[in-house]
């Protein structure tokens, strides 16, 4: 038997338990049920259930490194999320007891282990960039204010 639905995409087929409830007629609780399991947001998650098509498989989320047997700290799972490396760098070196080294190779390993999370923390990291730099804007136009006030 191939190992095919580890590379599926995870917004196409639906976890079993969201497959349920839809036969059920909740859709609210599949979208929580998807959202749960996969990581995505929400309208991610009301596009997937949206999309279901009775019949397909249930989505299966692929194997993840672990550390050493132990599992990956959840903690560090939601900062990578959130575009937090170096709170997700703490989390895991707190969990485990490893080094630094050891514990930004193992937060990289999952990064790339999931493409999904990898686009959401890459996206999340563009959007704290892009707050940094309105920040830094905003701190050079009040400068300039201050010397233009005081130079006046």
């Amino acid at each position: 038997m191939s190992d095919e639905r580890d590379t599926r995409a995870p917004a196409s087929p639906l976890p079993e338990a969201a497959i349920v409830a839809l036969d059920a007629g909740n859709k609210l609780e599949a979208i929580r049920i998807v959202r749960e399991a996969t990581g995505l947001g929400l309208k991610e998650a009301k596009d997937a259930v949206e999309r279901y098509v009775p019949g397909e498989a249930p989505y299966r989320a692929p194997e993840r490194p672990s550390m050493g047997g132990d599992a990956f700290p959840l903690g560090a799972v939601s900062a990578l999320q959130n575009g937090r490396m170096i709170d997700a760098v703490k989390i895991v070196r707190e969990v485990h007891g490893v080094g630094l080294k050891e514990a930004k190779d193992a937060v990289d390993r999952y990064i790339a282990s999931d493409s999904l999370l990898r686009s959401r923390f890459d996206a999340a990291r563009a959007e704290v960039r892009k707050g940094v730099r309105l920040w830094a804007i905003a701190l050079a136009m009040l400068a300039g204010l201050v010397a233009y006030y005081f130079l006046k």
